[in-house]
C-alpha cells in the first residue's frame, strides 16, 4: 500500500508554505526597512513597506487558521 496524505495534512502542509512565504514579506516590509536602503533594492523600499499593514493581517489570519486546523486533525482527527 502506497503511503498517501490525507487532505487535511495536505492542507496543514500549503497552509505552512504560505505561512513561511507571508512572514518573510512582512519581514522585507518591517524588520528589513532600513537594510533595504541600499543599492537597487532603494527603489522597492517605499512599495514594500504600503503593503506591512496587510502581511501583518494575513501572517495573525494564517496562524489562527493554521493552529484550528491542528486542532481540528490531530486533537479530534477529523478528516476531510
Amino acid at each position: 500500500m502506497e503511503p498517501t496524505l490525507i487532505f487535511g495534512q495536505d492542507l496543514l502542509f500549503w497552509i505552512a508554505i504560505l505561512l513561511t512565504m507571508v512572514f518573510f514579506i512582512d519581514l522585507a516590509t518591517c524588520w528589513w526597512y532600513n537594510a533595504l536602503n541600499w543599492g537597487p533594492f532603494r527603489k522597492f523600499r517605499d512599495k514594500l513597506v504600503k503593503y506591512h499593514k496587510y502581511t501583518r493581517i494575513s501572517l495573525i489570519l494564517l496562524m489562527v487558521i493554521h493552529i484550528v486546523f491542528h486542532v481540528l486533525f490531530q486533537v479530534y482527527g477529523i478528516t476531510f
